[in-house]
C-alpha cells in the first residue's frame, strides 16, 4: 500500500499538485479502448472484449492469428518489469529480471504490431514505425479509417499480398 501512495504522490508532484496527469492517463485509456473496440468491430469480433482483462489480449492476438496461450507472453512480463524496477529495492537480480523480460516483451510486441499492420494491408516501413511509436493512436486509426480493411490473420493476409504481387 505504501508503494501505491508513493506512486500517487509522484503523480501529484509531477502535475504540480493538480490531477491533470490523472486526466491525461484517463484520456489515453479512452483512446486505447475506443481504438481496440473499433478494430475488433472491423474484424467481426465482439468490441466489448477490449474492456475484459485477459480476453482483450487473446482477442487481439486472434486478429493476427496467434494462439491464445501466447497471451501469457503479453500478460506476465509487465508486472515482473515493474517489480524489478520499482519494488526490488535496487537489487541487481531485480534489474536483471526486468531487463530480460522487457527485451522479450518488447520484441514480441513489435512482431505482433508488425503482423497487425500486414493484416490490414499496411506494408510500408513508415506504417510499422508509426505503429510502434504511436500504437494506441495507430490502432484507433486502423479501426476508424475507411481506407483499411481486415484481410484475415497474418498468414492469410501475407498470402493475399503475394497473390496480388504476381
Amino acid at each position: 500500500m505504501d508503494e501505491l501512495i508513493a506512486v500517487h504522490e509522484l503523480i501529484m508532484e509531477t502535475g504540480g499538485g493538480s490531477p491533470v496527469l490523472y486526466f491525461l492517463i484517463g484520456f489515453l485509456m479512452l483512446i486505447g479502448i475506443t481504438g481496440q473496440w473499433m478494430l475488433y468491430y472491423k474484424c467481426d469480433l465482439p468490441g466489448y472484449a477490449c474492456v475484459v482483462p485477459v480476453w482483450n489480449v487473446t482477442t487481439f492476438l486472434k486478429i493476427v492469428g496467434r494462439p491464445a496461450w501466447q497471451s501469457l507472453i503479453v500478460i506476465v512480463p509487465p508486472p515482473i518489469i515493474v517489480w524489478g524496477v520499482l519494488f526490488s529495492g535496487g537489487s541487481t537480480l531485480g534489474y536483471g529480471l526486468a531487463a530480460v523480460f522487457a527485451v522479450i516483451w518488447a520484441g514480441y510486441m513489435a512482431k505482433v504490431y508488425y503482423e497487425l499492420c500486414i493484416c490490414f494491408g499496411r506494408t510500408k516501413t513508415s506504417d510499422y514505425l508509426i505503429c510502434l511509436a504511436l500504437n494506441g493512436f495507430y490502432v484507433l486509426w486502423l479501426g476508424l479509417a475507411d481506407s483499411t480493411t481486415y484481410q484475415g490473420n497474418f498468414e492469410e493476409a501475407k498470402k493475399k499480398q503475394l497473390e496480388e504481387a504476381v
